[in-house]
């Protein structure tokens, strides 16, 4: 009987094309973050761990400005270094605390979490995202201030959401057997390792995805495909 439902969030709960709206964010705003929070001693320790890597990288010490010229450079190509990560993060906390902008969430989704607490099943998020980053978008979205029907956030912190391991990682986390727990994700290798690991699972398959995905999405698969979560309910016994 599964006790636990766990969501990956984008393209899932949220559309993909959500985190292009938080990297514009972040584009836009960074100049001015960093050059009005000159004062704020995390902002100037990831700017020095900017121009520390810089320097590693090309045996040249970069002033502020070169080092922010980086940021947006790494920015454009989607560079995953931690010091702009950090920064990347407060811009968007602020964003959202500021309603500038809010967390993308399907309304059937808020729906379901409201179903799923009727019946006793319990909800988690598994993301590439940070769980910060997590938090803030089901605070401040689209649908209101979710978190309070979620019971645990999971990211890269229990392993890469591609490995069978990670999926024993968040089991163990939430005192669960694997198949007492179903794992709803867009990613069919996601889907495979969470299934290696005991889990059920369901393939997402948004129709908006249809159109924004990078990648062909198979006609067919092995996995049980819904479109929403109004559907998932029918599996949970």
């Amino acid at each position: 009987m599964i006790k636990f439902i766990l969501t990956d969030i984008e393209g899932t709960a949220s559309s993909i094309s959500f985190e292009d709206l938080l990297l514009n964010c972040s584009r836009v705003n960074l100049k001015d973050f960093v050059y009005t929070n000159t004062n704020n001693v995390e902002v100037l320790q990831c700017l020095y761990d900017a121009q520390e890597y810089v320097q590693q990288v090309s045996n040249k010490k970069p002033n502020r400005k070169e080092v922010v010229e980086n940021l947006l450079e790494w920015i454009e190509r989607d560079v995953r270094q931690p010091s702009l990560k950090k920064l990347q993060g407060m811009i968007n906390k602020l964003a959202y605390e500021n309603g500038d902008i809010s967390g993308h969430i399907y309304p059937d989704v808020a729906l379901a979490f409201e179903r799923w607490r009727g019946k006793g099943v319990l909800v988690g998020t598994y993301s590439s995202s940070p769980i910060e980053w997590q938090k803030l978008h089901f605070k401040f979205s689209t649908e209101g201030d979710l978190i309070p029907y979620i019971s645990a956030f999971f990211d890269t912190g229990v392993g890469e959401k591609t490995d069978i391991f990670s999926y024993f990682h968040v089991a163990d986390k939430l005192n669960l057997a694997p198949n007492e727990i179903l794992f709803l994700s867009d990613s069919q290798e996601e889907l495979e390792s969470a299934r290696k690991s005991g889990m059920g699972v369901l393939q997402m398959l948004r129709k908006d995805s249809l159109f924004l995905a990078v990648k062909p999405i198979p006609q067919r698969s092995k996995y049980l495909i819904m479109n929403d979560f109004d559907g998932v309910d029918a599996v949970l016994s």
